[in-house]
């Protein structure tokens, strides 16, 4: 196992969903996770603000107004316990018992709830859920939290909502579950989206275009559409994190890992870290946000490009829904007129404080991102 200085690395996990990799590290029997690592290179600096500066950020933040059109999904948390387990009289194989379930905001859904978390004034959101129990719940919560839900329509036929049962047995998830891997989004559902979605492009200041799943909203027909909406709307900052199309959305700002970069630029040298982010800038003459795993995360704009330092998270951490705390924490600090080097800051700190609740979709609130802030060493008194 190789050691580096005092630190012996245990585990590596794969952020896939945000763009980092986690790394448990072991020093003195304390357990420390570090996204990122306060790291940097040869990029340009000034990737600072100060705490007073974040404070006025996240009160600019009360005024944001955001759109986010994407894959809707509910993520389904079951808990076993076989202490009641019998065997069924059918199979002659054992229950398993849920002793306890909760729904969360999943997918595009979850970048809602942490714009709302943030404390943006109207976030809107824009897709589609089954005539199912999963979309009904889904509906629900996002009514529960303040979302303006008018936008996510609900399709009867060929569309069942995204919804991953994750069930635990003694704190362990197991094989998981998912409905909605066969949806057909029809033409008279996306004619409903654009509609939609148009209406609100005068009253939003950013629309998050959020692709998740391959059998989401995001067929050919949706994806030509919001070019169309992104080329007539140039004054609207449009913000696509797509797993599977992100240099589809062309005239938007971008957000990927690293992994995706280097797939997306056909880049064989991982290494070349500038000759692959400055790729991706000029193909889309946009802002791009590449997530670095434990080296942070660059940000590219202009000629100009920036390294965000790592931030240390000490504890026991949960990727899920990292990547949407980081994309909410971009686009909230956009929205208000904030560079995209200080919307990289917002998003890592947001992100930071999600990892450490677990076994969810977390969240951040104002006070939570400050304090995760005032530790770091990309921030000042």
């Amino acid at each position: 196992m190789p050691i580096y200085g005092l630190y012996t690395i245990v585990t590596v996990f794969p952020f896939r969903q945000v763009g980092l990799t986690g790394c448990l590290w072991v020093r003195a029997g304390i357990i420390k996770a570090w996204v990122g690592t306060h790291f940097y290179s040869r990029f340009r600096g000034g990737s600072k603000m100060n705490l007073q500066e974040l404070r006025n950020l996240l009160d600019d933040i009360t005024q944001a107004r955001i759109a986010v059109i994407g894959d809707f999904c509910l993520d389904v948390y079951w808990s076993i316990d076989m202490q009641r387990s019998e065997i069924s009289l059918e199979t002659g194989l054992p229950t398993h018992p849920i002793a306890d379930m909760r729904c969360e905001l999943g997918g595009a859904g979850n970048v809602v709830n942490n714009l709302l978390c943030l404390g943006c004034k109207a976030v809107h959101a824009v897709g589609v859920v089954g005539c199912d129990p999963w979309g009904k719940e889904l509906l629900r919560l996002l009514e529960s939290i303040g979302a303006e839900a008018s936008g996510v329509f609900m399709q009867s036929k060929d569309w069942t909502t995204l919804a991953y049962v994750k069930p635990h047995l003694e704190n362990v998830e197991q094989n998981r579950l998912d409905f909605g891997n066969y949806n057909s989004l029809s033409n008279t559902t996306a004619r409903r989206l654009f509609s939609h979605l148009e209406k609100l492009l005068g009253k939003v200041d950013v629309v998050v275009i959020n692709q998740q799943v391959l059998t989401g909203i995001h067929t050919d027909v949706v994806r030509a559409g919001l070019v169309e909406l992104i080329n007539r709307y140039p004054d609207t900052i449009f913000i696509a994190d797509s797993r599977h199309h992100s240099l589809c959305y062309s005239g938007a700002v971008i957000k990927v890992n690293y992994q995706e970069a280097i797939a997306l630029c056909e880049h064989s040298d991982g290494a070349d870290v500038v000759g692959t982010v400055g790729m991706l800038f000029k193909r889309t003459g946009k802002p791009v946000f590449v997530s670095r795993g434990r080296f942070g995360c660059v940000v590219q704009d202009s000629d100009d490009l920036t390294e965000i330092p790592g931030i240390d998270v000490v504890g026991e951490i949960d990727p899920v829904g990292a990547g949407d705390s980081l994309l909410a924490g971009i686009a909230a600090a956009l929205a208000v007129g904030r560079s995209p080097v200080i919307a990289a800051l917002l998003g890592s700190y947001t992100a930071a404080v999600t990892i450490r609740k677990l076994r969810q979709t977390g969240t951040a609130s104002p006070a939570e991102v400050l304090k995760a802030a005032q530790s770091q060493s990309g921030i000042t008194s």
